[in-house]
């Protein structure tokens, strides 16, 4: 993995702090100034350019750039995306580009920070930290302001050197993000099996309350709920396609007939026989003249 070492010989200076949300993005790096970037992107997989090499990132991505650094980003999709990005300038830090090792994890005496790295489980903690500089940055500065942009901008690159850090470590990174991501994982590829709390719990090694808790939290909804809907919804789509409603109840995990359709009519608003009228009628709705 590349990225850089950090070590801070002064306090960081904002620079520039912002969010926004483009299609057509692309981005140069900018004459080297001193200064150090820190990106977080949603919504697409951006393409970087690191010289002449050619990189594609994940959709969700924290990146991490120091002036002077030969690499562009751009957008080759057409979704939309959303950055939220700061920048400070660094006065006599001592940054060195380098290729990370396991070994790496235990450099007590730098920051360690990743050129690019899949966000897609900590996203939540960083919006929230970037948000923090940016309401920090946005008003009047002075002593105190800059004082509190930089203590901001610290825990920002904390947090990054903590989870580079892990993933170094072979760890799995933690927090809320972590357990919905792998909760929604298991439901997708197990929701047809004996599959409850304490299960899930076991496997990702904490106590059925806690992860309960913090999946309620994060999503809205119980993981009963969650494991329910997939349930529900891949049945509905099995019946539609003509299975009965016995064998579709066995494909995705419920025990009988009987309680597939009270769950339906919960989930659905109405029963198995009324939906598939309703679907029918609206097939027929829709149908264009020119569709045979």
């Amino acid at each position: 993995m590349e990225g850089y070492k950090l070590k801070i010989n002064g306090m960081p200076r904002p620079l520039f702090a912002f969010r926004i949300s483009a299609e057509n993005y692309e981005w140069e790096n900018a004459p080297k100034t001193g200064g150090l970037e820190i990106a977080l992107t949603k919504g697409a997989p951006l393409t970087r350019r690191i010289g002449n090499t050619v990189i594609h990132d994940p959709e969700c991505a924290l990146r991490v750039i120091s002036d002077g650094e030969d690499i562009s980003l751009k957008n080759s999709s057409d979704k939309p995306i959303t950055i939220a990005t700061v920048k400070v300038i660094l006065p006599s830090a001592e940054i060195e580009r380098v290729t990370f090792t396991a070994a790496d994890a235990g450099d007590a005496d730098n920051i360690l920070l990743p050129l690019c790295i899949d966000a897609s489980v900590f996203c939540m903690v960083f919006d929230k930290l970037i948000n923090s500089y940016i309401s920090a940055a946005a008003k009047p500065r002075g002593y105190a302001g800059t004082l509190k942009c930089a203590a901001a901008w610290l825990e920002i690159v904390t947090a990054v050197d903590g989870f580079l850090r892990q993933a170094l470590c072979g760890k799995p990174f933690t927090g809320t993000e972590y357990y919905i991501k792998k909760v929604d994982s298991l439901i997708e590829s197990r929701y047809n099996e004996t599959l409850n709390i304490a299960d899930i719990a076991k496997v990702l090694g904490i106590t059925p309350n806690y992860l309960s808790s913090v999946y309620k939290k994060g999503t809205g909804k119980t993981i009963t709920e969650a494991l329910n809907c997939k349930r529900i919804e891949t049945a509905h789509n099995l019946i539609a396609e003509g299975e009965k409603p016995q064998a579709a109840a066995e494909k995705v995990g419920i025990n009988s007939a009987a309680y597939l359709r009270r769950l339906y009519k919960r989930y659905y608003g109405t029963g198995i026989n009324e939906s598939a009228k309703i679907d029918r009628e609206l097939t027929l709705y829709f149908k264009k003249p020119w569709e045979n």
